[in-house]
């Protein structure tokens, strides 16, 4: 932890990023570090409580979720979008729900579209507008036959889910995950609360905390504190949200295509990560203000959690980059 100390604190003092917190775990130990500042405008220091935005770590959760709703026999993941969102996808009856949590439907990302209209936070739109912008486009190739990372993919999920629970999917993630796992910071938000305790995300040391969140929903909206999102991969990785063969299908990956994207694999919800010492499970978020990693060893001994209150850049996925290191290979 000494070298995770110093290299997060010489970060913040180099203004890489105002502040991060860092949870590790080795074995039966787990460690927490605060650094620098959560809110540059009042001075406040980061605190291990302070909530973030954890973006894609989102996707971990929902595919959790999905993955409960299996076990209750609820959900098939052979069950084809058509059967629970008539007429969403020219192609919905081709594409599974298996294809949607594991990247492989063919789905183009709708995100490069309505970026740059919901980001500026004065926009709100519906999970089917967001499916909207891209249901003109062809699929990028036939369902099952490749892996390609679409933010599409768990918005028409999130949808599936709410027809199979007839629940608001904030109101599913609460009940199914949060608060069986006790879960107390975490939740799906429509906007960036500005509620304390709060780390404040900055894109070039301009406060970006608090624009609409509904264009990420079930892909990228949950906000959580790190002790949560640290408990959470816990849990999952170590069979107690599923466990068997729906784990073992989760953790099976397929090579992630995407060229800009760090996985090199994709399961069902949790994507691979290489590092000094090998391969890691687990996800990554990014979204103006903020980055998060959380990854667990592939012998599960050791994990790390690591989220940042400034926009991704090289100097940034450097500093993290050596954090994770240290963390599951040091």
């Amino acid at each position: 932890m000494s070298l995770i100390r110093r290299v997060v604190r010489g970060a913040v003092a180099a203004d890489v990023f105002p502040g991060a917190v860092v949870v590790v775990r080795d074995g039966g130990q787990s460690r927490t570090l605060a650094v620098g500042r959560a809110d540059l405008a009042t001075g406040a220091p980061m605190t291990a409580g302070d909530r973030f935005q954890v973006a894609s770590l989102t996707k971990s959760m929902v595919a959790a979720v999905a993955l409960k709703l299996v076990t209750q026999g609820r959900l098939s993941l052979s069950d084809t979008v058509e059967k629970w969102e008539p007429a969403l996808l020219p192609r919905g009856a081709e594409i599974t729900v298996a294809d949607l949590l594991g990247q492989t439907s063919g789905l183009p990302d709708y995100t490069p579209i309505v970026t740059s209209h919901y980001v500026s936070g004065h926009t709100s739109t519906a999970p089917p507008a967001l499916v909207g912008a891209v249901v003109h486009l062809p699929l990028m190739f036939s369902p099952g036959s490749r892996s390609f990372y679409s933010n599409t993919n768990y918005v028409v999920l999130g949808m599936i889910l709410q027809k199979v629970s007839h629940e608001p999917l904030a109101t599913l993630l609460q009940q199914e995950l949060f608060g069986p796992l006790g879960l107390r910071s975490a939740s799906l938000a429509e906007s960036r609360t500005r509620t304390p305790p709060l780390a404040h995300g900055y894109d070039n040391r301009r406060d970006v905390t608090n624009p609409e969140l509904t264009w990420l929903w079930a892909a990228g909206g949950v906000v959580s504190d790190i002790g949560d999102v640290a408990r959470f991969y816990d849990a999952l990785l170590s069979g107690r949200v599923v466990h068997g063969t729906l784990l073992d299908r989760m953790l099976t990956m397929r090579r992630e295509t995407n060229p800009d994207l760090p996985y090199s694999g994709y399961g069902l919800g949790v994507g691979t990560i290489q590092t000094s010492c090998g391969a890691a499970y687990g996800a990554t978020g990014d979204i103006p203000g903020f980055h998060t990693y959380a990854l667990t060893a592939r012998d599960r001994s050791r994990s790390v959690v690591i989220a940042e209150n400034a926009s991704l850049s090289v100097a940034v996925e450097d500093q993290l980059s050596t954090v994770i290191n240290d963390a599951l290979c040091g």
